[in-house]
């Protein structure tokens, strides 16, 4: 088992302007593995997960070729972003950018 490099971008306006203060959560079977908060560039840092040796991704039948963990996004003033997929591969780095909409009745919070 390796490990993978997984860095979350949130920006609002289309990908325009970054979301400071977006709470992040990673999780895996239920468990969580990070929980994160980006800052004024709507970034956190890179973190590493346990994933499958990237050689095994190269090989027919070799096992596991990827780690798959879920991603929440939640900031206030914008819908919550839930279940996000994301699959994370050894010796290797993953950006996962995402778009938050504006919630106008004041939500986001916890929604």
């Amino acid at each position: 088992m390796g490990t993978g490099l997984l860095k979350i971008q949130a920006f609002s306006g289309n990908y325009a302007l970054p979301v400071e203060g977006a709470k992040v959560v990673i999780s895996r079977d239920g468990h969580i593995e990070a929980f994160l908060v980006t800052d004024s560039r709507g970034a956190t840092p890179y973190i590493k997960l346990e994933s499958p040796n990237k050689d095994n991704s190269l090989e027919p039948y070799s096992g596991d070729r990827e780690e798959k963990y879920r991603g929440d996004i939640y900031a206030e003033g914008f819908y919550p972003l839930k279940n996000l997929y994301i699959s994370l591969v050894g010796g290797t780095s993953s950006l996962l950018s995402v778009n938050l909409i504006p919630s106008y009745d004041g939500g986001g919070k916890n929604d």
